[in-house]
């Protein structure tokens, strides 16, 4: 990051009051469900960590015509209770339904750096 960056990137978080982030997705599916919870195909190296909340969506098919269109509907929510492994998690139901095959989906945002500087009181 060239001075003049840097610069404009400092000047811009203290207008907004925001810093720098980092954000990936961890995307996986319902393997197992019962009542309660299940498992999950996101482990370790998706950055899987207990007491993170997933969101749950069903995927849904629509007839148009002759044309079949995909769109998914948020289903509940679920907390991963132990990372099994690198692979997979076993999650509790925080709220609404889980089963086999529904997908799984977690935004996690992160600090990409911390920097503090005073200008002016900014």
């Amino acid at each position: 990051m060239g001075a003049v960056s840097l610069i404009a990137f400092f000047a811009a978080s203290c207008a907004t009051g925001t810093g720098m982030y980092q954000g990936y997705m961890m995307k996986g599916s319902v393997i197992a469900a019962t009542q309660n919870g299940g498992v999950i195909s996101i482990g370790t190296k998706d950055g899987a960590a207990v007491g993170q909340v997933l969101k749950t969506y069903r995927a849904m098919s629509l007839n148009v015509g002759k044309t079949t269109a995909y769109t998914r509907s948020e289903v509940g929510s679920i907390k991963i209770t132990e990372v099994l492994d690198e692979n997979f998690s076993r999650v509790s139901l925080v709220s609404g339904k889980i089963e086999p095959g529904y997908i799984v989906e977690h935004k996690v945002t992160t600090a990409a750096a911390t920097v503090s500087l005073k200008i002016n009181e900014c």
